[in-house]
């Protein structure tokens, strides 16, 4: 990881600025007809509670051991609903799914219907509320809450969603601040701590408004986080981060999900010790990366090495690309757009079925089956995970909508916009007061090759800046007469902008090894990890209301594959599939790489490895 040049280099774009197009818009469509992500109320209580508006939880404190016992967590069914709020909302408008968007609206309404006069929304009664002194979950579910109704707000440009969060904020702000610490429970547990992600609301409102209190509650919420000594995780705080020999140890969506806030404190404080404890967290985090990309956690990351055998969450998954997304806004660093890409692409598809009926709660590089047996049943295939938890489902409906939003970015010290990640999108955006609409066409991560119609109003001059991933070998670049010049990974094409004015850049790439914490390697090609896939049988262990929905396990039908790899001599060559349908890329992989592993004997087999994206079960690491 490279020093952190942490400076005002991009901003975002609003939300209602990028949509996807091809793969990743039919993905959202089905998602919502078809999949869990539009019907999660419909699955389960937890996300049907209306714990905000009608139902609020009562002073019962619950306790570390009333995970799903009797005395339920108050706040678990704030975060279920608010998270899923969050990515339904998107999901809906960004894919123009009109049903969804009703859904989302009638939510919305609801929610906004519900702010009392004190301007306070959240979970708990009158008298509950700001006096918590065990677990407390407002920051928590406020935060969530409050980031669906921002997204909602910039979706559709109505106001007074800014302005309830405003007024809601105000209240919180009034209740606990440098008067009165907010981390500083006398028993802490996970609802507390992950009250820390109300700085991504204070973030964003000050990104929007540029009132510095925002700010300054923020750089505070984080301060009085360091500065609690009984607070549950820790891997965040201040003084663990300036010890870079210090290990990760904690719950792995608190970490992913900490990661971006000394991130923005150290962007919008400047101070030297938070650049350099972020700097510090990312290479600790790096430590804990398998192949994949994904960050391992059974629960916790309990400092072990990332091996390709151990499980990592949907949750963290999220977490882990909102805080790299976070990152590379920030640092302007062409390498994490690599990391969000990588783990979007194989990790987090891997993790979920193509048809988006279910995901694993806990899913691993090598899965060579998916069942109930391990991590308390959390590897098995699920819409909602109820019998552990309803957390990671509705951050899975949060990843691809999440992906798109950030896909795009603005120049600060220049006019113009940078492609930060790839994917078929269009940015439609003002650059110098000119209405500008970029297409971008591709069949990306399937194909190295992608082309950006630019469409001005009015003709306009602008950079517009391509991300060059470090996995490429070489490009070619075909963008007319511009001034074309290359930077710290990115070419950089600046000109007078017109309509039908076209930039191609297609990348080259090669069959690469990459090799594993324990010694085995898997291969990979461009931004896709390829996997053999193993043959399995589907056994329905739960059938809900709602038709082609059920918790399923699969199990393999065969004897496992024991095959070995010489890293150093890559016999694979990019294949096309002509059945592949290019709507729907991993139902059945429209490339794949045909070659050969050897047996324990030395004698050459024929396999054909596929995206690991592509698989339910598969086997992505081999022995040399």
């Amino acid at each position: 990881m490279n020093s952190f040049p942490i400076h005002q280099q991009y901003d975002c774009q609003r939300l209602c600025q990028v949509s996807p197009r091809g793969w990743m818009k039919q993905q959202m469509q089905d998602d919502l007809e078809h999949g869990f992500a539009g019907r999660l109320d419909e699955l389960c209580k937890l996300a049907s509670s209306r714990i905000f508006t009608e139902n609020h939880a009562t002073t019962v404190e619950a306790t570390e051991s009333s995970m799903v016992e009797a005395i339920p967590r108050g706040w678990w069914d704030g975060e279920t609903q608010a998270v899923w709020w969050d990515g339904l909302i998107r999901m809906a408008y960004l894919s123009g799914d009109a049903p969804a968007m009703e859904k989302a609206d009638q939510i919305m309404a609801e929610l906004l219907a519900s702010q009392e006069d004190s301007g306070y929304i959240g979970i708990y009664t009158e008298d509950s509320r700001y006096r918590h002194s065990k677990e407390n979950g407002e920051f928590w579910t406020q935060s969530r809450a409050f980031v669906a109704m921002l997204a909602y707000h910039e979706l559709t440009g109505r106001r007074e969603y800014l302005e309830a969060v405003e007024m809601a904020m105000a209240l919180t702000m009034s209740e606990y601040g440098p008067h009165r610490s907010y981390f500083g429970n006398e028993t802490p547990a996970g609802g507390t701590c992950h009250g820390l992600m109300l700085v991504d609301v204070c973030e964003w409102l000050f990104r929007l408004t540029g009132k510095n209190s925002y700010r300054e509650y923020g750089i505070w919420c984080y301060e009085d986080y360091c500065s609690t000594a009984n607070v549950r995780e820790k891997d965040i705080q201040g003084d663990s981060l300036l010890l870079l020999h210090k290990p990760l140890v904690g719950h792995t969506p608190h970490t992913t999900e900490h990661l971006r806030v000394p991130l923005w404190a150290a962007y919008v404080s400047g101070k030297a010790h938070y650049r350099k404890a972020i700097e510090n967290a990312f290479k600790k985090v790096e430590r804990y990366l398998p192949p994949s990309g994904a960050c391992i956690g059974s629960e916790s990351i309990k400092d072990l090495p990332p091996l390709p055998d151990m499980t990592y969450e949907y949750c963290a998954i999220t977490e882990l690309l909102t805080s790299l997304q976070s990152a590379y806004q920030k640092t302007g660093l062409a390498q994490f757009g690599d990391m969000a890409e990588w783990l979007v692409f194989n990790a987090a598809q891997g993790a979920r079925l193509a048809d988006g009926t279910g995901i694993n709660y806990m899913s691993m590089d090598n899965r060579y089956e998916a069942t109930t047996e391990g991590n308390g049943g959390r590897r098995k295939f699920s819409p909602t995970h109820e019998d552990v938890a309803v957390c990671c489902n509705p951050n899975a409906v949060k990843l691809m909508p999440y992906y798109t939003s950030r896909m795009w970015l603005q120049l600060r010290d220049t006019d113009g916009v940078c492609a930060f990640c790839y994917g078929p999108s269009q940015l439609n955006t003002t650059i110098n007061g000119v209405a500008v609409t970029i297409r971008e066409d591709t069949d990306y991560p399937f194909s190295e090759t992608v082309t950006f119609e630019i469409a001005p109003e009015d003709p306009v001059a602008f950079e517009l800046r391509l991300r060059i991933p470090g996995w490429a070998t070489g490009y070619t670049l075909d963008a007319g007469d511009a001034e074309i010049t290359e930077h710290d990974g990115f070419c950089r094409i600046r000109r007078l902008w017109g309509e039908g004015n076209r930039v191609t850049l297609s990348f080259q790439c090669k069959v690469e090894p990459l090799v594993a914490c324990n010694g085995e390697v898997a291969v990979r090609r461009g931004p896709l990890l390829y996997a053999l896939p193993i043959a399995g049988e589907q056994t329905v262990l739960k059938q809900y209301e709602i038709p082609g929905l059920a918790d399923i396990a699969i199990t393999p039908t065969g004897e496992l594959p024991d095959l070995r790899i010489d890293p150093d001599n890559l016999l694979f060559a990019e294949a096309q599939n002509p059945a592949a349908d290019p709507a729907r890329p991993w139902h059945d992989a429209p490339i794949v790489l045909k070659g050969t592993l050897s047996d324990p004997h030395g004698n050459q087999q024929a396999v054909t490895l596929v995206p690991m994206g592509c698989t339910k079960l598969r086997q992505t690491t081999f022995q040399t």
